[in-house]
């Protein structure tokens, strides 16, 4: 799922949603944060999305350290929390 460092809060809400859908089937997914020219050096605003989109997810756990590639991209991976019947 890749995702652009300013994003509407309903395309959030949505692709939040798609990735309850993929967890809830069992499959990881990996959150791609892409940054454009000057955007690098925003890095918090990265982190901000990123934050607020891991509330939005309801099964989502992260997998290991987010991290930031220096070719401008804000990586993580996720997988699917516990739920106990």
């Amino acid at each position: 799922m890749e995702k652009k460092i300013i994003i509407y809060e309903n395309d959030l809400k949505f692709k939040a949603k798609k990735t309850d859908e993929f967890l809830k089937d069992g499959d990881q997914v990996k959150i791609i944060i892409a940054f454009r020219g000057r955007e690098v050096s925003h890095s918090s605003v990265a982190y901000e999305t990123f934050n607020k989109f891991i509330e939005l997810c309801q099964f989502a756990k992260i997998v290991g350290e987010p991290s930031m590639s220096f070719g401008g991209e804000y990586k993580a991976c996720l997988s699917a929390l516990l739920i106990r019947k």
